[in-house]
């Protein structure tokens, strides 16, 4: 152990700067920070959108109960008016020209925009205005009372004004959402609620899942996660139609009480609970016990049992969520990055509120479960069913990797986006890596695929996710062995060393010995980077690694390198290309390089 004080001759105040550093391990939080949903619905929000609706809907009809209860109460009202009245042809012409206009305004819409997308841009709230007077007035028309009041008349010409008024209204609002960006932000303004509730039915359906799986793999009879059988004496369960597999939990005791099952029968489940499976998948394999015969009644039961739930609440989700983002990618290979960009941003917010959902309905179940039961509260270590908008827009985003730059662009955006907005239990780096494995490295752009390592690197270190950054680590040294990638795999080595000594100093370490490994192969052009990997360290408070990079240096006779680049001339071109790799050296960039050489000329000597 190195005696700080003694060895480095440092002063009461430098010593006291040297202890406060050093906590930096122990102050870190060692549970990472939940985010709190940062997209909200206001309920009276919704309330007061109702309200609007159901009034201008029915406004037409209360002129018209108006108008009647004045023709009864006050007959003689407006007697001296001379008006024309409105035919009944013209009643119907109004309604025909307001039907034509709507259906191409949406006709207009589906040319530039997804069909869902379209009809809520080709038809405003103020055009159901315009509807429900007509139609009103058309009423009106054709039922002529004897005698005709005057008052009649003149309701006749309000709704027709009305109807005109409120078609004015709607065309303004639909030629201020001819831009793709503000029809698709009304779109998913209007269908927040939807997407949120189904957020949280699928969190219930996740907690359910994990809940259940652990009660099955108690039972003796029951295997889940089984290959499947091949038999004559086997019964095969397949899916008949698209859903979720979620049998409920009464109907789950009842068919497993049967008699088959203490007989010696074995139920396996192929499918894991909670998953979205397709028509025909294999479900589970029902083996009986012996050479005994299978009752009808019992594969009946089980066949009810494994009937999956609808799913289309949830994959509704990952269907606008896909076809935004589909629509995004287009704009900006167009060459209209704003739009594509401003796109991509209600594309996430669609995930984002889906997702917040699900986390807040599994925040609920592990709080009243723990309260209740602590024995059932959810364990460290569950890996919840995948959300199908998450592992949709990943794959989709991995197709981008040769696209135009503009297009490029726009998948970060609506990557970060994504990041951002899952949790520990969402394993959204791992579902990226994943997707990662499969993108045909040699077609795409070496620094792009690095980077998004970089970024599945941090997420997984933010969510303590230590497996997953295991796997990135090794997926960028292998990486570094190709020429084309080397550089940038360095790069995005050193951008996660920088992220682990603020958010999970265990694993500086790991970090500095792969990037050590790649250094010793060619020092001279590495240096640069492991002089980032000391500065950031000894920022940080990561010391053993701090040191090491400084013996690094001077095992290698690289100490004058270093002087040259942390020196006056250079150290300022070292901070920004510090930064231009994501690299984080602290609050003071050139300080921390200048003061990472003073400490390598203190060890060193």
């Amino acid at each position: 152990m190195i005696n700080a004080a003694k060895e480095f001759k440092l002063s009461n105040s430098e010593w006291l700067r040297f202890c406060d550093v050093a906590e930096l391990n122990q102050r870190t939080f060692q549970e990472p920070i939940r985010r709190t949903p940062t997209i909200s619905i206001s309920r009276r929000a919704r309330v007061q959108r109702a309200m609007a609706g159901a009034i201008i809907a029915f406004s037409p009809i209360a002129v018209v109960a108006l108008a009647q209860w004045l023709s009864w109460s006050q007959p003689k009202l407006f007697e001296n008016l001379d008006v024309s009245g409105v035919p009944l042809d013209g009643a119907i012409a109004l309604a025909a020209l307001i039907a034509t206009i709507n259906v191409f305004t949406v006709q207009l819409s589906t040319t530039r925009l997804p069909s869902t997308v379209a009809r809520v841009a080709g038809q405003p709230r103020a055009l159901l205005g315009s509807y429900a007077s007509a139609l009103t007035l058309l009423g009106v028309t054709a039922y002529q009372p004897k005698p005709r009041p005057t008052i009649w008349t003149v309701a006749e010409l309000l709704l027709t004004g009305a109807s005109l008024a409120w078609l004015a209204v709607a065309l303004v609002w639909i030629f201020r959402r001819t831009d793709p960006a503000e029809a698709c932000k009304v779109y998913v303004e209007r269908n927040l609620h939807k997407w949120a509730r189904a957020g949280r039915e699928w969190g219930a359906i996740q907690w359910r899942a994990i809940q259940l799986e652990r009660g099955l793999a108690a039972l003796p009879f029951v295997e889940t996660g089984a290959s499947e059988l091949i038999g004559h004496d086997v019964a095969r369960f397949v899916a008949p139609t698209r859903g979720v597999l979620l049998p409920s939990r009464r109907l789950t005791k009842a068919v497993l009480r049967d008699a088959t099952f203490a007989e010696g029968s074995r139920l396996h489940i192929t499918s894991a609970m909670g998953i979205v499976v397709a028509s025909g998948v294999p479900l589970a394999f029902l083996r009986p016990a012996g050479n005994r015969a299978l009752p009808r009644g019992i594969q009946k039961k089980v066949r009810a049992l494994l009937a999956p739930l609808p799913a289309e609440p949830y994959e509704d989700v990952s269907t606008q969520t896909i076809s935004l983002a589909a629509l995004a990618l287009r704009s900006a290979a167009d060459g209209d990055t704003r739009l594509g960009e401003a796109i991509a941003e209600q594309s996430g917010r669609v995930l984002a509120i889906f997702l917040a959902g699900a986390q807040g309905q599994r925040d609920r179940y592990r709080h009243r479960f723990s309260s209740s039961n602590p024995d059932r509260a959810s364990r460290g270590g569950d890996v919840f069913p995948v959300a199908p908008a998450l592992r949709d827009l990943f794959t989709l985003l991995s197709t981008t990797h040769t696209a135009a730059p503009g297009a490029s662009g726009v998948a970060d955006v609506l990557l970060k986006l994504s990041l951002n907005a899952s949790a520990a239990e969402d394993q959204a780096p791992t579902i990226l890596l994943g997707v990662l494995a499969e993108v045909d490295r040699d077609a795409a752009a070496a620094d792009r695929l690095c980077d998004w390592y970089r970024l599945a690197g941090i997420c997984a270190l933010e969510q303590r996710n230590a497996m997953t950054f295991q796997l990135i680590l090794d997926k960028l040294e292998r990486l570094t062995n190709e020429a084309r990638v080397r550089l940038a795999a360095v790069r995005a080595l050193v951008a996660l060393a920088a992220a682990s000594v603020r958010l999970d100093p265990e694993q500086v370490e790991k970090v500095w010995g792969v990037i050590r490994q790649i250094a010793d192969q060619d020092p001279k052009a590495f240096a640069r980077e492991v002089l980032q990997v000391g500065a950031v360290s000894l920022d940080g408070g990561a010391f053993p690694t701090s040191l090491s990079c400084a013996q690094w240096f001077h095992a290698r006779t690289l100490v004058a390198t270093l002087e040259e680049r942390t020196g006056l001339d250079n150290v300022f071109a070292e901070s920004a290309f510090a930064k231009l790799n994501s690299v984080r050296l602290g609050d003071s960039p050139t300080g921390a390089l200048e003061a990472f050489r003073d400490f390598t000329r203190v060890v060193c000597i």
